[in-house]
């Protein structure tokens, strides 16, 4: 087992290759580190790329942190709260009769489901802060400090900055986790049968993730924009849509009915709503995770973080490992099914508006 010392601020953060202690846990989560170390291992890029080493850190917080200890050595860390905390939680959510009526209902194997749930969670945070290293996000913007944490660390006059950052880092790994899902249907399954529950397994895991790591307990779409600026990270909404079309755009390869593709979608997004609903023990759609991202104003702020990647990517490319991606754009008039109030906007025809925007984001 090997052990190392990253120094956060005034404090010295113990980082181990395998959890330090005995008993069950240490055999769950060694073999997690392994498997996200095999992860980061196997990745194929089109040029030499640094591959980090992939540690754990006692920790009750749910948290993870990308480091750079020197020129050639970076690591990734990930809480013990991840691994132990995360497990528990969740069974516990799909113990309840209607969100187990998503998944298939009574035929629902608790155990397994949280363990794949689990499983692209894990690999959407090794993924994130991977391209937090490669994308050159540490070397351009924290030569002083060589760390980005996932919560918690604050830089006031950055934090728009730092915004982008997550976004591009989310992008890549939801595209590379996208990749690993395609490769694992085609390959390993050879039908596609298994699509609808690993893409509702895959989305579900990317809303749980953002709903544990937003900065703010509860988002209110009234309020929001009082405190953006506040945040080292966008809020979980517009996270949410962001990797949401992403996920959609890509998960036309794992459907040759794109028609059925729109339908699962349906199917995830109302249980992110509801699962929403019980987590926040609230009955209002403008209270949900999502909702905010789904306004005119979300849809705004999202663009405009968009429209200042341009400046970001130009600064990145010195220190960038990979290609870095491109500007892109959102269709403003069909991205949004609600009003800046959180009432469903109001067209003579609704579901049509929702087909619109769904197909929207699928470049259907």
């Amino acid at each position: 087992m090997k052990k190392i010392i990253v120094h956060i601020k005034s404090e010295a953060v113990e980082c181990y290759s395998q959890y330090p202690f005995g008993g069950e846990l240490a055999n769950y989560v060694n073999r997690k580190l392994e498997y996200l170390q095999n992860t980061i291992n196997n990745i194929k890029y089109s040029r030499d790329c640094i591959r980090p080493n992939v540690y754990t850190y006692i920790s009750e917080e749910i948290n993870a942190f990308a480091a750079k200890i020197s020129d050639t050595t970076y690591v990734i860390a990930i809480s013990t709260a991840i691994f132990s905390n995360l497990n528990q939680e969740l069974s516990s959510y799909l113990c309840h009769s209607d969100i187990r009526a998503h998944f298939y209902g009574k035929h629902l194997n608790i155990k397994k489901h949280v363990e794949r749930i689990l499983n692209y969670i894990l690999l959407f945070i090794v993924l994130h802060e991977n391209y937090h290293i490669l994308n050159g996000h540490l070397d351009t913007y924290f030569p002083s400090e060589n760390l980005m944490f996932e919560s918690g660390a604050k830089f006031e006059s950055k934090n728009q900055i730092l915004q982008i950052l997550e976004l591009d880092a989310d992008y890549c790994a939801d595209y590379c986790a996208v990749r690993s899902l395609v490769y694992l249907l085609d390959e390993k399954y050879h039908f596609e049968d298994w699509a609808d529950r690993e893409f509702l397994l895959a989305g579900f895991s990317l809303y749980y993730i953002f709903l544990i790591f937003q900065e703010k307990n509860y988002e209110n779409i009234q309020s929001i924009g009082d405190y953006l600026n506040d945040f080292t990270h966008p809020p979980a909404s517009v996270r949410i849509v962001h990797a949401s079309s992403l996920l959609l755009r890509y998960g036309t390869n794992l459907f040759s009915n794109k028609e059925r593709l729109l339908s699962v979608v349906y199917e995830l997004v109302d249980l992110c709503i509801y699962f929403d609903r019980i987590y926040y023990d609230s009955d209002t759609v403008e209270m949900t995770l999502i909702a905010y991202g789904y306004t005119p104003k979300g849809t705004e702020y999202l663009q405009s973080l968009y429209d200042k990647w341009k400046y970001v990517r130009k600064k990145l490319e010195t220190y960038a490992q990979i290609e870095l991606r491109e500007v892109e754009s959102l269709n403003s008039n069909q991205n949004y099914f609600l009003n800046n109030q959180g009432e469903f906007v109001k067209v003579l025809n609704m579901e049509k508006r929702m087909e619109l925007f769904w197909k929207n984001l699928l470049r259907l």
